[in-house]
């Protein structure tokens, strides 16, 4: 096995911290670390009272031309990381050419630089999921991946690819790439999907973005899912579109709470304490 200081090394810097903390509009009691994994930032959020303890494991996965800090605050579920005692953290893809900060994942054959580049953003994420369970801070069976189109792809992907290294994920907008499923025997899987999305449409085929691609349909990639042995469940969202904004305004909507609400329930209901 690789040796954890190569994968997932602390950054000492105070100051680094509290830019992460500054960018994700933290006002929680807590501590924001930055940490690496094969060379790219984590930037975790650990609540007080769980400092030095094991403890279930959120990493937040950005959509393509997003970036860790502004998922945090678009998707700040470390407010609930106190309520439900879990720790937050949020990743960065890879730098797409051209755009500054703004980033995306190799998820398989769909979509953008990292996928042109054949980045391994499996082995990154097995990376972050490995030295946070070699430092203590969390059990794979309690290790949960959240993300949001492109970056709900790679989930997908993940999950099917180390399954035995979390407890589930949750796909907002997105579906698995071609490929099928090989394995995601025991993954709990949350997809939240609009049915007006025209980015990753709800019945598959050809987006608004993306030319000479075919998108899963929902179906198809859950029932992918299923028969390789998950266990999987839908928010359908009538109206529900693709961005994260309007999926999270839609979700608050059609069901009376916060999105963001639901997904620390999803994890307090499947972690292993």
């Amino acid at each position: 096995m690789t040796r954890f200081s190569a994968l997932f090394r602390p950054l000492l810097s105070a100051a680094l911290g509290a830019a992460c903390l500054l960018a994700a509009g933290a006002a929680s009691a807590g501590d924001w670390r930055t940490t690496k994994a094969m060379d790219r930032e984590v930037y975790f959020y650990t609540p007080e009272r769980l400092e030095g303890r094991s403890a279930p494991l959120v990493i937040a996965v950005h959509s393509d031309f997003g970036n860790a800090q502004t998922f945090a605050k678009t998707m700040p579920i470390y407010q609930y990381a106190d309520r439900n005692r879990f720790r937050i953290a949020y990743v960065d893809g890879t730098e797409i050419q051209r755009r500054g900060r703004h980033r995306d994942w190799n998820a398989g054959d769909c979509c953008g630089d990292a996928a042109a580049q054949g980045v391994d953003d499996i082995s990154f994420l097995k990376a972050a999921i490995d030295g946070a369970v070699a430092q203590g801070l969390t059990h794979y069976e309690s290790v949960f991946l959240v993300g949001h189109s492109n970056g709900a792809m790679l989930t997908y992907r993940y999950a099917c690819t180390h399954p035995e290294t979390i407890a589930g994920i949750v796909a907002v907008s997105g579906t698995l790439t071609p490929g099928g499923c090989a394995d995601a025997s025991g993954v709990e899987v949350l997809a939240v999907h609009g049915e007006a999305d025209r980015i990753v449409p709800w019945e598959g085929g050809q987006g608004d973005t993306v030319e000479d691609f075919g998108f899963m349909s929902l179906r198809e990639t859950l029932n992918e899912m299923h028969r390789a042995g998950a266990n999987v469940e839908l928010e359908r969202l009538l109206r529900g579109r693709h961005a994260w904004g309007e999926i999270k305004a839609r979700f608050l909507h059609e069901r009376g709470f916060p999105l963001t609400e639901r997904i620390a329930d999803f994890v307090d209901e499947h972690a292993f304490r």
